[in-house]
């Protein structure tokens, strides 16, 4: 895992933009283009709740985005199969 931040400073803006609580200089699994289409879809997601509950939109972009950039998933992730 490198320091997006680093290579790419428009990163750790559209990381904040979509999970403002991650850290864009610690490690990572996600790219800048992850955070781009997060913070773009978690828009559309807010136009859907509009204020009615704003929990459950919190709720699932915090689960998304940890989901998409923990480098510790595999620890709470099980692996129960693959195709091929």
């Amino acid at each position: 895992m490198e320091n997006q931040a680093v290579d790419n400073p428009a990163f750790a803006t559209h990381l904040a933009a979509a999970c403002p609580f991650l850290d864009p200089n610690g490690p990572l699994c996600c790219n800048d283009d992850g955070a781009q289409i997060m913070a773009f879809n978690y828009e559309a997601l807010d136009a859907v709740f509009d204020g009615d509950s704003s929990i459950c939109a919190s709720n699932l972009k915090s689960m998304w985005c940890e989901y998409a950039c923990n480098p510790t998933k595999i620890d709470w992730l099980e692996v129960t199969g693959s195709t091929t």
